[in-house]
Order: structure tokens, then C-alpha cells, then sequence
């Protein structure tokens, strides 16, 4: 390379650099108005709840921050009749007043002024609410009969996150490290859309954290359940498998570790989680008190890998769902801290590791 090409690179480099931290730190545009610290919610067109009412997403700026947590909230599913008019499950099929997460105020890793929270400080987080009742995986508008009545229904999860992840893309371009996070069916859709994350930031530092997220397994379960909810959902053609059958978590899994071993990608679990062990049981669990425990275990051994150095799991010997909005230092499994073990993924410890009571 010439000395003159050497430092029109170099300048060039410096061009892009500034310009990132100008977005970054002086917001203008889409979020012209973003305080520092302040959950601040956007409408974006073409988001929308399963009951057609609008969603939108939020950003929460901090202040020199160069890196981008993308958060994807949780909530029930539902996919016929009986589970979509069971009132747990009709709040997550509407527009949501307010986001649940308090990026600034909150626990776990929500709490910016935990000096030891890896998401505290350099990351900007956008945050996906959930009101399309399909783990924010389908892409298919369903009819319903409920009592006696028809209810069309908007399984649009997956394309919601779609439009969010592209204008993450077009606010935050170049992140030094960019993190996908979900809790219950947020943390499915953050490993179902890993490949998407990879596409979108090829150049960035990639984490995928999957807190509850159930890969549900069909040889766990019995009968066609599993099955009518993927296609009541339309999510059959969202699998990163192209194939015309209905495809598996287990395989989306098999399909992350084989195509993308650069990205870090941790699952926490409880294995008697009893959330989780609800909807399990309204798919056909066949063993309903095993079912969870069942398939965590088989996602970690089968499809993930025990010696996997970007793959790790920490599970937990008893009933809770969902932890990391929960203050971390609390949490222990084999007498290893959570907190420690997220701060060792994200800060690529090599000491990071699974932890599975046997």
C-alpha cells in the first residue's frame, strides 16, 4: 500500500469514526429529542400489534456509549381458540402503554449505575415490546372463532422485528460491540434472529443472550400441537433452513453453532421453570414435570455442544423464569454468580464456561 493510500484510509477512517460518535452522542434525526438516560418511544410504520393496533419500539441513549444492546421484551403466546382468549395471554395481543424495561432505573441489567453491569455504561439500548402473541416469530395474519365471534389476529412478531433491527442498523451503523437480549419468548426470537444480527453488523463484536427462551423441542411433546402453532403463526418460512417441512428450535440452534462460531451466544434457564412449563403443557408435554429440564438439557448437549467455546449455558436447579431484571449478584448455581458469568461473556473471558447442576 502507498504512503498517499495508506493515508487516505487512514483518513477516511477518522471521517467515519466521527461521524459514528457524532450520532452517537448528538442525536439529531429519528431521535432529535432522546435525552441521555431517558427511555425515549419511536413509531416506526409498518409496526403492528396482533390486534392491529400500532407497536413501536424505545431507545435509551448514554452518554459516549459506542456499543448497541437490542432488547426483545416477553410475554404468552397463543395459537387457537382457548389460548387466545385466556386473559393471561390477550395482554400480550395489544400495544403495550409503556415499555417494561427501565433501562436507567431498573434491576439486573437494567441498572446503569452498576459499575459492574456490562450493559451499563457503553451501550445504547433499543428495546422491542411484545404484542403478537407468536414468541415474535410469525409473519401471518390467523382467523379466530372465540366465542362465536370472529377475531383476526396479526402474527406479525417477526416481521416487527425485522423493521426494528434495520433501523437499528440505520442509528447505530458501526457499533463497537452490538448485543441481541430477550427474556421468555424475547430470548427464542433473540437466537432465532441471530443470523439477522450477523448480516446486519458484520464488523461489529456480536452477543446473543437468550434468558428463558424455551427452544421447545417436538419429541418432548405429543401430537400436532407444535406443529399448528408454527403455522397458525406463518413462521414455517421464517426458520434460516429453507425446506417446505416444519423445521425445529433445534435445528435454528444447529444451524447458529455451524454458521456463525464467532458469535458468543449464553443461555440461562431454570430447569422447573414454571412458565414456561404452562406453555409446554398446552403444546402435549409428554412429561410435563420433565419437559423443561428435558429439553434445556438436549438444547445444551445436542445442539449447542458441551465444549463449544462461544456457546455456554448457566442453568438453575429450581422453579423461577427469567432472571437478568433481576439483581444479578443474587443469583448463584453451583455457587457461580450469574452477574460474573454474564461480565465473562461479554467482556470475552476465556474463563467464561457452562454451569449444569447434574
Amino acid at each position: 500500500m502507498t504512503t498517499l493510500l495508506r493515508a487516505f484510509v487512514v483518513f477516511t477512517s477518522l471521517l467515519c469514526l466521527s461521524a459514528h460518535a457524532e450520532l452517537l452522542n448528538d442525536p439529531g434525526g429519528d431521535l432529535k429529542g432522546c435525552e441521555v438516560g431517558q427511555q425515549c418511544t419511536r413509531e416506526l410504520p409498518g409496526l403492528i400489534c396482533a390486534d392491529g393496533t400500532p407497536a413501536y419500539y424505545s431507545v435509551t441513549l448514554r452518554k459516549n456509549a459506542q456499543s448497541l444492546a437490542i432488547y426483545i421484551d416477553g410475554g404468552g403466546a397463543c395459537w387457537n381458540a382457548e389460548t387466545c382468549s385466556n386473559p393471561m395471554f390477550v395482554r400480550n395481543l395489544s400495544r403495550p402503554e409503556k415499555m417494561k424495561s427501565d433501562w436507567t432505573n431498573g434491576n439486573g441489567l437494567w441498572n446503569a449505575y452498576d459499575k459492574e453491569n456490562p450493559l451499563a455504561e457503553d451501550f445504547h439500548v433499543i428495546s422491542i415490546p411484545y404484542c403478537t402473541g407468536d414468541a415474535h416469530i410469525g409473519s401471518k395474519t390467523t382467523e379466530y372463532k372465540i366465542n362465536g365471534k370472529k377475531v383476526v389476529l396479526r402474527h406479525y412478531g417477526h416481521r416487527n422485528i425485522q423493521l426494528v433491527l434495520d433501523k437499528a442498523k440505520a442509528l447505530f451503523p458501526d457499533p463497537r460491540k452490538v448485543a441481541l437480549v430477550g427474556i421468555s419468548s424475547g430470548g427464542i426470537a433473540a437466537a432465532f434472529n441471530m443470523r439477522r444480527l450477523v448480516a446486519l453488523y458484520p464488523h461489529s463484536a456480536k452477543y446473543v443472550l437468550s434468558d428463558a427462551g424455551t427452544p421447545f423441542l417436538p419429541q418432548f411433546l405429543k401430537g400436532d400441537k407444535y406443529e399448528t402453532a408454527i403455522r397458525v403463526w406463518g413462521a414455517e418460512g421464517n426458520f434460516p433452513m429453507d425446506s417446505g417441512r416444519i423445521k425445529t428450535f433445534g435445528e435454528a440452534w444447529d444451524f447458529n453453532r455451524k454458521n456463525f462460531p464467532e458469535v458468543r451466544f449464553g443461555f440461562i434457564h431454570s430447569y422447573g421453570d414454571m412458565v414456561m412449563m404452562l406453555f409446554a403443557t398446552a403444546l402435549g408435554a409428554s412429561q410435563p414435570g420433565n419437559v423443561i429440564r428435558d429439553t434445556v438439557t438436549e438444547a445444551a448437549v445436542s445442539h449447542m455442544g458441551t465444549s463449544n467455546p462461544a456457546q455456554k449455558v448457566f442453568f438453575f436447579d429450581n422453579l423461577e423464569h427469567t432472571r437478568i431484571h433481576k439483581p444479578l449478584e443474587r443469583q448463584f448455581s453451583l455457587g457461580k454468580s450469574l452477574k460474573e458469568w454474564i461480565r465473562q461473556m461479554f467482556n470475552d473471558d476465556p474463563a467464561w464456561d457452562n454451569v449444569r447442576p447434574e
